[in-house]
């Protein structure tokens, strides 16, 4: 039974990854900031099913996926015709402000 976890684990990470837009090698990257001590082709071969890594490093592995993938930013979202109309950020309102400015001093 132990076994199942450990390929449930392997194969849900190795699905994250290939779902997502990285690499092995940025997988590693993070995987080894996180003071994981296997190198890209352990790595590599454990996310295929060739070998077979202590816990501690699975987990890391699946932690510097998760990682990456949670610095990927949302897509827009499509909006309802009764959504509020999003709010103006400062630096948004400041452009338009300048733009506004511009085009009026283009026709003086």
């Amino acid at each position: 039974m132990e076994g199942s976890k450990e390929d449930h684990q392997r194969q849900g990470t190795a699905a994250a990854l290939h779902a997502s837009p990285f690499t092995m090698q940025e997988v590693w990257l993070r995987y080894f900031s996180l003071a994981g001590d296997v190198d890209e082709y352990e790595v590599d071969a454990y996310l295929s099913g060739i070998i077979v890594l202590p816990p501690l490093e699975c987990d890391l592995i699946a932690h510097a996926v998760n990682e990456l993938i949670d610095e990927i930013p949302p897509l827009p979202r499509a909006p309802y015709r009764d959504d509020p109309a999003p709010q103006q950020t400062s630096q948004q309102a400041s452009e338009e402000a300048s733009e506004q400015t511009r085009s009026a001093t283009a026709f003086d």
